[in-house]
Protein backbone atom coordinates (compact mmCIF):
# COMPACT_ATOMS: atom_id res chain seq x y z
CA UNK A 1 0.00 0.00 0.00
CA UNK A 2 1.30 3.44 -0.94
CA UNK A 3 1.86 6.24 1.55
CA UNK A 4 -0.80 8.29 -0.21
CA UNK A 5 -3.28 5.45 0.14
CA UNK A 6 -2.43 5.14 3.85
CA UNK A 7 -3.08 8.83 4.43
CA UNK A 8 -6.45 8.56 2.71
CA UNK A 9 -7.36 5.50 4.77
CA UNK A 10 -6.33 7.23 8.01
CA UNK A 11 -8.40 10.28 7.13
CA UNK A 12 -11.44 8.10 6.39
CA UNK A 13 -10.95 6.17 9.63
CA UNK A 14 -10.71 9.40 11.62
CA UNK A 15 -13.92 10.64 9.96
CA UNK A 16 -15.74 7.41 10.83
CA UNK A 17 -14.56 7.54 14.45
CA UNK A 18 -15.63 11.18 14.71
CA UNK A 19 -19.08 10.34 13.33
CA UNK A 20 -19.50 7.42 15.74
CA UNK A 21 -18.46 9.66 18.62
CA UNK A 22 -21.05 12.29 17.66
CA UNK A 23 -23.76 9.62 17.43
CA UNK A 24 -22.76 8.27 20.85
CA UNK A 25 -22.90 11.72 22.44
CA UNK A 26 -26.27 12.59 20.89
CA UNK A 27 -27.84 9.29 21.97
CA UNK A 28 -26.55 9.80 25.53
CA UNK A 29 -28.05 13.31 25.56
CA UNK A 30 -31.36 12.00 24.24
CA UNK A 31 -31.47 9.41 27.04
CA UNK A 32 -30.64 12.05 29.66
CA UNK A 33 -33.37 14.38 28.44
CA UNK A 34 -36.13 11.83 28.90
Amino acid sequence: MSVRGMNKAKRQLRFVLMTLNIIKVTTQRAENNQ
